[in-house]
């Protein structure tokens, strides 16, 4: 397997890339850009009713990513692979520096034509700004040492519907959790609290009725033994005469 040099690009992808521009070939890659249909996770913090489905980016058009969202992203692109070579796909350094991962195929089969679509997660701690048309993606051919039996006989043009439903549930960001956990701890701090005060309460309250169970006690024995002597006192009086 050889990797195609920029001067092979140049000369094979004018009409295996459409459109194609020279000036995008970045030494052995060749850079492709934002398209016209993107897909948003919503954040359970700030839910867009825009981004429950895909969008339709003009040109220039932006839009963004939250922390912890994965977005699927079209290609403005339509790239085509010959039968005898494959391609190889990535995230610019610039934009994975800040923290867009590509978490979708990262090679693109024999035969293959159409726009990509690439699958991506903002694990950074900010915002993503993006926009249509905004170069973003790199792309490698490499040849193969005979053509494949089998090839890719299809490709995309937009963004299905499946692929999106796959996704399309809220996606709690990692800044949402880590308040909820901090959150969580000072409840579960402040029960711990409350129920160090609850067991001292519990505490005083077990000494009083204690003290209590003691005085009752002492007032049984000594009002039995005062009932005992008032009562032989009148076993001991004279009988009365008119008996």
């Amino acid at each position: 397997m050889s990797f195609w040099s920029g001067e092979k690009l140049e000369k094979e992808l004018k009409n295996r890339i459409e459109p194609f521009d020279a000036g995008r070939i970045d030494c052995a890659s060749y850079t492709l850009r934002v398209g016209p249909e993107v897909y948003v996770t919503p954040s359970d913090e700030a839910p867009e009713p825009s981004q429950r489905t895909k969008q339709k980016l003009e040109c220039g058009q932006a839009f963004t990513i939250p922390p912890g969202q994965f977005a699927l992203i079209l290609t403005e692109e339509q790239v085509k692979v010959p039968a005898c070579a494959i391609a190889f796909i990535s995230i610019k350094a610039k934009i994975k520096l800040r923290g867009l991962v590509n978490i979708s195929g990262f090679h693109v089969d024999p035969g293959y034509s159409g726009r990509l679509i690439f699958s991506v997660l903002n694990a950074g701690p900010s915002v993503i700004h993006l926009a249509r048309g905004q170069e973003m993606f790199l792309i490698w051919y490499a040849d193969l040492n005979q053509p494949p039996t089998k090839t890719y006989d299809r490709g995309f043009t937009t963004l299905h519907t499946n692929y999106i439903s796959n996704i399309s549930d809220t996606m709690p960001s990692l800044q949402r959790l880590s308040k909820e956990v901090r959150r969580n701890s000072d409840v579960i701090g402040k029960l711990s609290n409350d129920s160090e005060k609850l067991h001292e309460i519990d505490k005083t309250l077990g000494t009083h009725k204690w003290i209590l169970g003691v005085f009752v006690a002492l007032l049984i024995c000594v009002g039995g033994a005062l009932i005992g002597d008032w009562v032989d006192s009148l076993s001991s009086q004279p009988t009365s005469p008119y008996k």
